[in-house]
């Protein structure tokens, strides 16, 4: 299941790919936005880094040791 899944993904970036080489806007609203790929790399890095954030803040925050409430013995 999880190789499906990563065909899945690699189709989708794949096709961003090809429509963003084939339809570049005419008129660019910033620099970035001339380079090739630029929106597919800036928004996997932007996920990669709110997931990683947030495993590590729930590791460290808001997870609790198992005996957190004392013990029961």
């Amino acid at each position: 299941m999880q190789r499906v899944w990563l065909v899945v993904a690699g189709l989708i970036d794949l096709t961003t790919f090809t429509l963003e080489m084939v339809y570049r806007p005419a008129h660019p609203y910033s620099m970035w936005h001339t380079w090739p790929i630029f929106d597919l790399i800036f928004g996997a890095l932007g996920g990669a880094a709110i997931v990683f954030s947030a495993k590590w803040l729930g590791h460290h925050w808001l997870q609790r040791k198992e005996n957190y409430y004392g013990d029961d013995s």
